[in-house]
């Protein structure tokens, strides 16, 4: 009976262990970044100036990354729709990659601006997109 009993226990204690759930803390102003081979760092950001706008997408490439390119394409808010604005290219050898993409600006407008970008090391690719959008007022 004792051999039973300490069976049973034994086996509620190694249940109870896989059963106890744990958690990691991130504290609140910590941000979390996505695991990319091929870019560092990359963000994308719209601006408004009197009656024009910019939108600029940048990355910074890791270590061994040969080549990279991207573009910013720009949309405007028409009703439900997004209507197309304005795009631009680049690419570069170098560790940083900046497009930069003006265009005209109307108050009251929400815009978007898309970012597609692909790191080449070597032949293979990754390639991200990403978007924000922001109202001219």
């Amino acid at each position: 009976m004792k051999k039973v009993i300490t069976l049973m226990l034994a086996c509620m204690l190694l249940c109870s262990a896989i059963a106890i759930p744990s958690y990691a803390a991130v504290k609140e102003e910590t941000s979390v970044m996505p695991l990319w081979d091929n870019i560092s760092i990359a963000s994308v950001d719209i601006s408004f100036s009197g009656t024009n706008g910019n939108a600029t997408g940048n990355i910074t490439k890791q270590d061994g990354v040969t080549f990279s390119e991207g573009t910013v394409f720009v949309y405007k808010k028409v009703g439900s729709e997004w209507v197309y604005v304005a795009d631009a290219y680049n690419s570069t050898t170098r560790y940083t990659l900046a497009v930069s993409c003006d265009f005209p600006a109307q108050s009251g407008v929400e815009y978007k601006a898309v970012f597609s970008v692909t790191a080449y090391r070597g032949e293979d690719g990754e390639s991200h997109v990403m978007e924000t959008y922001r109202t001219k007022s």
